[in-house]
């Protein structure tokens, strides 16, 4: 589960005391405003100073009307800044894994880069362990690399045209994706073709959002997906000469072969800026 969009606060009783120090009571956070939302977080007295650590008594999580965790005491980071920690909890249901409940741990490296590690239960599967480093190396180049592997004890289920009759206990899936104005990428391996038409992977749709991936490269949320793609491209310039080198690689996920190209040679485009000849009224310029 994510948090996508406002949240809608509302309490018995909620005041600011100055600029930086919000109380509540009997406040109720939830992702919309009707009587009976499919979650809230309930606070009994919540103290949230603006910059230090909040806390809140008798918190209680409810999904569709249902308590499913309770404690008397919460304590938390209400600071202006990124902040090392726990965030909430990931849950949900798929009838491939079962029910699915994670839990993030957030831990800020620099400045530039912050990594968040879920491990995540499958209760038809097993423990699933995700990884995906952020960074921002300037204003303008910024990317992400996830990783994601399960050690499943199930398998996929057979079936005429869809999975294979064994899956490898040991299943990963690794996305690098970086953007940039002289050297951009989008790597994807996995680790069977079948990956995508069983569990699929459990990628955050705001990861791929921030990090602006490249269109129309890969669905991977399409259970149908034939070919997994990756590209890189790097660029430069030296004096009147200009270059661009791309490669790309194809992974047939078909069962069957399609005769289609798994990979093809990098390509490589140099081209030479306008040049006066000189004592001439001519320009010369060049493309390789």
């Amino acid at each position: 589960m994510s948090i996508e969009g406002p949240m809608r606060i509302s309490g018995e009783s909620i005041s600011r005391i100055g600029q930086d120090h919000i109380r509540a009571a009997d406040a109720r956070f939830a992702p919309c405003t009707g009587e009976t939302p499919d979650w809230a977080l309930f606070v009994g007295d919540l103290d949230i100073p603006l910059g230090g650590y909040g806390q809140g008594r008798d918190v209680r999580f409810v999904v569709r009307g249902t308590t499913v965790f309770r404690t008397p005491w919460l304590f938390f980071p209400a600071k202006f800044h990124r902040h090392s920690g726990v965030l909430f909890p990931e849950m949900g249901h798929g009838s491939d894994y079962g029910y699915r409940f994670g839990l993030p741990l957030y831990v800020v490296l620099s400045r530039f880069a912050d990594a968040t590690f879920t491990p995540t239960y499958l209760s038809e599967r097993g423990l699933l362990a995700k990884l995906d480093l952020r960074y921002c190396a300037s204003a303008d180049t910024n990317g992400f690399m996830y990783l994601e592997t399960l050690r499943d004890r199930t398998g996929g289920e057979e079936r005429e045209g869809g999975l294979e009759r064994e899956i490898p206990e040991g299943r990963w899936f690794v996305r690098s994706l970086q953007n940039g104005p002289r050297l951009k990428w989008d790597l994807n391996f996995v680790s069977t073709p079948d990956y995508f038409r069983d569990i699929g992977v459990f990628l955050n749709d705001n990861l791929l959002q921030e990090a602006r991936p490249l269109p129309d490269l890969n669905r991977l949320d399409d259970t149908r997906l034939e070919d997994l793609v990756s590209r890189a491209q790097w660029t430069g310039s030296l004096r009147q000469v200009s270059w661009s080198v791309s490669a790309l690689h194809r992974r047939d996920l078909t069962r069957a072969d399609n005769g289609r190209t798994v990979q093809q040679l990098p390509r490589v485009t140099v081209d030479l800026a306008e040049t006066r000849i000189p004592s001439t009224p001519l320009w010369a310029t060049a493309e390789a």
